[in-house]
């Protein structure tokens, strides 16, 4: 069986991730439950996305974005620790 991600495509995740970046982390599928969960639990307002970009919310001067370049999704660290949390307390209910 064909490995899912190379060793080339592993190496750019992994400096990815130590430069603060997360690359295919949030579902695409699962962003307008996401947002939802931001907004209404958790006080963040949500704005409009620009060009390139599937999800910004703002709380306290604070910018969380999640883009996508067509392939996969990026998001910060901050958005990583906030999509961990909602997809162990929220959409493991729902399943």
């Amino acid at each position: 069986m064909k490995p899912l991600f190379t060793h080339s495509d592993l190496r750019k995740m992994g400096i990815s991730a130590r430069r603060g970046k997360w690359s295919w982390l949030v579902e695409l599928d699962k962003i307008p439950a996401f947002a939802s969960w931001l907004t209404c639990r958790h006080g963040f307002i949500q704005q409009s996305p620009d060009t390139g970009e599937v999800l910004v919310a703002y709380k306290h001067g604070e910018r969380l974005e999640v883009t996508y370049d067509g392939k996969r999704t990026r998001c910060g660290r901050h958005l990583m620790a906030l999509w961990y949390t909602f997809a162990c307390f929220c959409l493991c209910r729902s399943s």
